[in-house]
């Protein structure tokens, strides 16, 4: 069985196999696959009328999508259209193999409705016979540096939002909540510490805060039609203490970046399966309100900020180095909106 590495884009294979018996062959070749799939089911149920009743109808249409990234053919043996035979001793062979794979290949996943996969197949040829298979899959893991992409990924990031609960003469007093965040930029492993400042004028409680990291994947068919579906799972979460009314509070909370595949939302590298992330908080409110929900956009990579956002959490309060994102809603459930500023 082939055992394989991906490091900087370079694929090492060393080939062995035990043969039992002596074996005549025409040929050994090793092909290299990568690709990306998609696919899933949607039914309609849609309603209908007719002279006679009401009826409705079901419709069960499947989508899907493919789009390949490798698809080479080497010979370790023989060569295409080669007619002479060779004889395969029995004993151990080895073939060392080695190749420079594409710099722009999508990093390796699996999702609920598509994956990225790459396979190393060996291919015995045999005259006239069934040619035997063996098949290794392998991961790649494309390199993104952080330091390369911009958009002030560097600075740190806030978020506001505001409410006032009932209205006219028996409104409150605000419920003000703001969230930051030393950067827009990480890499797994790293911690995003989130600093979550409140102040409870109003006469409901905080009774707690939830802080989610989010996966939004966007899967995107071919056939029979463009049509995209997106699935989000959240990949890590704490759950914070809340503040009373007519109470202040301040803290930090550290949130875990497990290992995820990086951000890919420019379509750059895969056209089928689009990945991105945010940072959600929701302060759970008392009473019959609706919860107050913010979030953030990350940016997830493989090589850190040259300045680790750790290294930056004293910096959140300097506005001149701040993307500020307040949201005020006085009446209306409570929802946000980013804007960035200079």
């Amino acid at each position: 069985m082939p055992e394989s590495s991906c490091m900087s884009l370079m694929c090492t294979a060393l080939l062995l196999w035990v043969m039992m018996v002596r074996l005549f062959m025409l040929g050994v070749k090793l092909e290299i696959k990568g690709f990306a799939k998609v696919s899933w089911t949607e039914t309609i149920v849609q309603s209908q009328s007719s002279q006679d009743a009401p009826h409705t109808t079901t419709e069960t249409i499947h989508y899907d999508g493919r789009q390949e990234y490798l698809n080479t053919t080497y010979y370790l043996l023989g060569s295409q259209g080669n007619n002479i035979k060779f004889l395969l001793t029995a004993g151990t062979h080895c073939y060392r193999f080695q190749t420079v794979l594409p710099h722009n290949l999508p990093s390796s996943f699996e999702g609920a409705h598509g994956h990225i996969r790459y396979a190393l197949l060996i291919v015995v040829d045999r005259p006239w016979m069934i040619d035997p298979t063996f098949k290794h899959e392998f991961k790649v893991q494309r390199q993104m540096n952080l330091n390369e992409i911009g958009n002030g990924i560097d600075m740190p990031y806030r978020i506001e939002v505001q409410k006032v609960f009932c209205c006219g003469p028996c409104a409150s007093d605000p419920l003000h909540i703001s969230a930051q965040i030393p950067a827009g930029g990480y890499v797994p492993g790293q911690k995003i510490t989130i600093r979550i400042a409140t102040f409870n004028k109003s006469t409901r409680n905080v009774n707690e805060f939830n802080v989610k990291l989010v996966q939004n994947v966007r899967y995107i068919s071919q056939t029979p039609t463009r049509h995209e579906k997106t699935v989000s799972v959240t990949v890590a979460s704490e759950r914070c203490a809340g503040v009373a009314a007519g109470d202040d509070n301040v803290f930090d909370r550290d949130l875990t970046i497990p290992s995820l595949p990086p951000s890919s939302n420019q379509k750059i590298y895969c056209q089928l399966i689009i990945i991105d992330y945010k940072l959600k908080l929701e302060a759970k409110v008392s009473g019959l309100s609706v919860d107050l929900k913010m979030s953030i956009p990350i940016v997830l990579g493989t090589i850190p900020l040259m300045n680790h956002p750790a290294a930056m959490i004293n910096n959140m309060n300097n506005n001149n180095q701040l993307h500020s994102f307040p949201v005020i809603i006085p009446e209306l459930p409570a929802s946000a909106a980013l804007f960035p500023t200079s």
